[in-house]
């Protein structure tokens, strides 16, 4: 409702919105519009966000480098965002050439800002900083910029200021870019725009009672993305909206737009013609800005000092580490070495100690057996030399038996002659042999003849001598 009733006083204050916007140098004859005063440092996006606020491309000259492009100031009205996204009403946009000018123009630029203003402009709704983004902390010359800009336009500054960071990607190409982080710096940034109110004025309360408001966009070249994709690409970017509850480009030119066209417009406009070009400011920025490269430069150094001193303190931690591993190794490889010494020397003497029982028991085993067969031997010999006696003692009782039994008249008693026993050497003639068979056959009428004794214990296993002994033996009995 609020932004319905700010459109229909615009309509009321500056005709029909379907006029065709002029791009003409501003002057004191022209309507009294919002001004808006673009401010910043070289290389920061002021004249790329100037164009997007016109919605024309041919106003202010773009580059995309650090190189300072916008040699002096100038002033330009038109349609808010042109022709695109239907925001109604008109404003005028003055681009400033940046300080830490790349040409070393600060002071001239800043003399030729002021003179504009007071001649031409007359007075400012509002005064967007613009800010890059990628920048993370606040630089000394940054800090100095905006302390020229508050000597030269007084503490009506901070009530109609506005901090507009570009290069903040919302699309999280990079990371890091989020509402948190925006309000991080809001609150940082805030602290200190306190601190140069009180280096100037000793106190806050300009400061305090003025609501600064921080916007982030991320606006490519407005040539290059009609160039590409033309008016709708255009209106896509100024109309998008938020996603997944990340805020846009689009959502924080809506704001930004309402922010001066609603709320600053409705403040009292601050008087160029106060406006002084304290260019005095601007040697302090110089000499911040050569002691900021400086300590830099300093820091630099420091840093790559401190990181080949880590560098090396890491390689000797390495190296040290490394060693006290080897060492640590070579221990443990010598210990194991021991260990397996000591463990083989405990094998071999055990294997020699198991071989040696081994023999032992094995040659106690054969002296046992030895023993075990010559007590068997023993035995068996005892056994057949008793069992021989037996059979011994029982052939010669049979042999008795027989010798003592009456003769059998079957046959008759023939004793063997000395040719047996040899008779051929023992002298005498036949007749003498003759006659002892003769006489030998009388005596032994009573038992066997030789040769009836040796056919009984002939095949017994008795040698011819044995059987002649048990023969006499029996002629004796």
């Amino acid at each position: 409702i609020f932004f319905r009733f700010a459109n229909m006083m615009r309509l009321f204050s500056s005709g029909p919105s379907g006029s065709v916007p002029s791009t003409a140098p501003a002057g004191p004859s022209q309507a009294p519009v919002p001004t808006v005063v673009v401010l910043g440092m070289t290389g920061d996006g002021k004249s790329n966000l100037s164009t997007w606020l016109l919605g024309n491309p041919n106003v202010f000259r773009v580059s995309d480098s650090a190189e300072s492009c916008t040699e002096e100031p100038l002033a330009a009205v038109g349609n808010c965002f042109g022709k695109y996204a239907s925001y109604d009403g008109k404003w005028q946009v003055v681009d400033t050439p940046g300080l830490s000018d790349s040409a070393g123009r600060d002071a001239q630029n800043l003399r030729s800002t002021v003179a504009l203003l007071k001649n031409k402009v007359k007075q400012a709704t509002a005064f967007i900083l613009v800010v890059n983004a990628q920048q993370d902390r606040m630089s000394a010359a940054l800090k100095n910029t905006i302390r020229v800009f508050r000597g030269c336009f007084g503490p009506s500054l901070w009530a109609n200021l506005c901090v507009v960071f570009t290069k903040w990607d919302w699309a999280k190409r990079h990371g890091g870019f989020t509402v948190d982080k925006l309000n991080q710096r809001r609150a940082e940034w805030n602290k200190w725009f306190l601190k140069c109110e009180v280096e100037y004025n000793g106190l806050p309360d300009a400061v305090s009672g003025a609501e600064i408001q921080f916007f982030a966009v991320d606006l490519p070249s407005l040539a290059l993305v009609l160039q590409d994709g033309g008016d709708e690409e255009v209106e896509d970017m100024l109309l998008e909206t938020s996603k997944s509850g990340l805020a846009s480009t689009g959502e924080q030119i809506r704001m930004l737009y309402n922010h001066i066209y609603i709320v600053l417009a409705a403040k009292t406009p601050v008087n160029m013609l106060l406006a002084e070009a304290k260019t005095e400011q601007l040697h302090e920025e110089i000499a911040a800005r050569l002691k900021e490269e400086k300590a830099e430069r300093a820091r630099q150094v420091e840093q790559h000092q401190k990181a080949l001193k880590e560098e090396q303190q890491k390689r000797e931690a390495e190296e040290a580490k490394r060693m006290a591993e080897q060492k640590e190794a070579k221990a443990r490889e010598a210990q194991l070495r021991k260990e397996a010494e000591e463990k083989r020397a405990a094998d071999l003497r055990e294997a020699q100690e198991r071989e040696a029982r081994l023999r032992r028991e094995a040659e106690a085993e054969r002296e046992a057996s030895r023993r075990r067969e010559e007590e068997m031997r023993r035995r068996e010999e005892e056994m057949r030399r008793a069992q021989e006696a037996a059979e011994r003692r029982a052939l010669e009782a049979q042999l008795m038996r027989q010798v003592c039994s009456p003769p059998s008249p079957s046959y008759s008693f023939s004793p063997p002659c000395y040719s047996d026993y040899g008779g051929s050497s023992m002298g005498g003639g036949g007749s003498s042999r003759s006659s002892r068979s003769s006489g030998g056959g009388s005596r032994s009428s009573g038992g066997l003849g030789w040769n009836e004794f040796q056919h009984s214990v002939g095949g017994q296993g008795y040698t011819r001598k044995e059987i002649q002994s048990m023969y006499h033996a029996q002629k004796k009995r």
